[in-house]
């Protein structure tokens, strides 16, 4: 019997091997068919903002419509959530995982504490493993993008002539203080892990910055910069400019002598009612 060469011999293993994987992929395919018939209604988690900031999960028991758009559904009650009453048949293994995370957090905590933390970030990446994880009553379930973002501050401008700190983030943009910290996009249902070293208590007191006067905003950036070296602020423009119109300054000239090296040095100020401007020469 003539010798199959080693090509003959690995293309018959590759051949077997996919073969294989065919078998195996309708098996998983025909019984995820069979679960379909037998359950069709599951658990769907939303997403809900409390006062700016996500904190509320509802749960809803429902199924697809027509269309194979999910069903808002029927809420299920905190109650049964806590007592362990959610109906088996509408459950999945991973839906049980993520109940029980619910009810630990819960219970240390409080349900203004869900989204918080370690444990916040594990319920949220498991609920939003399960593909059944929505902000609000959209239709497109939340997933994790591949990248990590930086957070980063600026300066917002205010009508009354101050400037706040903010996030640098699109409006429909929202920051949930799990550990690591979240952003999710609430457009196109994108969760994005932060690359922050930073408190999220400093965090919380940065954001509850006042309004301060334009004319503050680069000694508060440069204090900011001093004591949280790690923050990424934008920049703000160091020099501000101020038109005054039909006013004619006041010019005060200056000539100081420096004891260290008896030197004289002069400098010239203008003076327009309420606005000062310094000006001191550059040594060339």
């Amino acid at each position: 019997m003539p010798k199959q060469s080693p090509n003959t011999t690995n293309s018959l293993s590759v051949d077997a091997w996919l073969k294989s994987i065919k078998q195996l992929s309708a098996k998983a395919t025909r019984a995820e068919k069979t679960i379909a018939k037998k359950s069709d209604r599951f658990i769907v988690y939303r997403l809900f903002e409390d006062a700016g900031r996500f904190s509320q999960i509802n749960l809803y028991e429902t199924k697809f419509g027509k269309g194979g758009s999910v069903n808002i559904g029927k809420p299920i009650k905190r109650k049964k959530i806590e007592k362990s009453k959610v109906p088996n048949t509408i459950m999945n293994p991973e839906d049980k995982f993520v109940l029980d995370i619910y009810e630990r957090i819960v219970k240390k905590n409080s349900y203004a504490n869900l989204l918080e933390g370690t444990f916040g970030y594990i319920l949220i990446k498991k609920m939003i493993e399960t593909g059944r994880a929505y902000y609000k009553r959209e239709q497109s379930p939340l997933h994790f993008t591949q990248n990590q973002e930086m957070l980063k501050f600026h300066f917002k401008d205010e009508e009354d002539d101050s400037v706040k700190l903010e996030l640098d983030i699109d409006e429909h943009m929202h920051l949930v203080y799990t550990e690591p910290m979240l952003l999710i996009n609430t457009k196109n249902g994108e969760v994005t892990e932060l690359d922050c070293t930073i408190e999220r208590s400093i965090i919380r007191k940065l954001l509850e910055c006042p309004a301060v006067p334009k004319s503050r905003k680069s000694d508060l950036f440069i204090n900011l910069q001093r004591e949280l070296p790690s923050i990424y602020i934008d920049e703000p423009d160091m020099a501000e400019s101020n038109q005054i119109k039909d006013v004619t300054p006041t010019v005060i000239f200056t000539i100081k002598q420096n004891k260290n090296d008896n030197r004289n040095y002069a400098s010239v100020t203008f003076r327009y009612k309420d606005e000062t401007v310094h000006y001191l020469p550059r040594e060339k």
